[in-house]
């Protein structure tokens, strides 16, 4: 099964998944979703801050977009906000062309994207990402400052996760077998290549980060 590590982190903690969860285990990551905060391009905030001390001297009036709450980007923006003393009004959307649609129809001032469900605006020059949700900066879009630029320590931790999860009763040569074929799909240039086309982060990593990723992102969701 493909999904991402906040399935298990937040998902079924607040639905009712069709399945026992407690069957899979985590088996190996491929991406790093590129999540963060988002405006029009011809707004005014070039900044988070700016985007925070607009919210500040208009309490109340500052509207961002999101697809529902409880998810991890909605978490990951509410906590920035909330830590910066901002009182904003988020709205959810149905999905992403929703969002995008009241960002750029000036419904919004600002959203939480993926930014690969809106690259082809970013690189059109229509939005313009503020700030990302992890611990470090990416190379697409660059200059971007991300979450812990900000002092923001809690949120890189709700960074999304692609990764594989397996049968919790495979046997673990099985285990280790398909562990290493990832490892050298991943380590294809041509994989890395498409990953970046998309405007997503190649990441490969093993189990045992998956779950303390998990761990880590079901702590900072009760804590909210």
């Amino acid at each position: 099964m493909t999904t991402t590590n906040h399935f298990f982190a937040t998902t079924t903690k607040t639905q009712k998944v069709p399945f026992d969860p407690n069957i899979l285990t985590p088996l190996a990551n491929f991406l790093e979703l590129k999540d963060g905060t988002c405006v029009r391009s011809d707004s005014p905030w070039k900044t988070f801050n700016e985007l925070v001390d607009w919210g500040k001297k208009n309490p109340g009036k500052l509207r961002w977009a999101h697809t529902g709450r409880g998810i991890s980007a909605h978490i990951a923006l509410m906590l920035m906000f909330r830590r910066a003393g901002v009182e904003t009004i988020d709205i959810p959307y149905k999905g992403t062309p929703e969002k995008a649609a009241a960002l750029l129809g000036g419904h919004v001032e600002a959203s939480s994207m993926t930014y690969s469900t809106v690259v082809d605006h970013v690189r059109s020059g229509k939005i313009r990402f503020l700030i990302f949700n992890g611990d470090h900066r990416y190379s697409d879009p660059p200059g971007v400052p991300c979450a812990l630029d900000y002092g923001f320590t809690d949120v890189p931790k709700m960074i999304a996760l692609v990764g594989l999860y397996i049968h919790r009763e495979t046997p673990e040569e099985i285990k280790r077998t398909l562990v290493e074929a990832f490892r050298k799909t991943y380590e294809d240039p041509e994989f890395k290549r498409k990953v970046a086309q998309i405007g997503e982060e190649p990441r490969f990593e093993g189990p045992e980060f998956l779950r303390d990723c998990i761990k880590k992102s079901e702590e900072v969701a009760v804590r909210s």
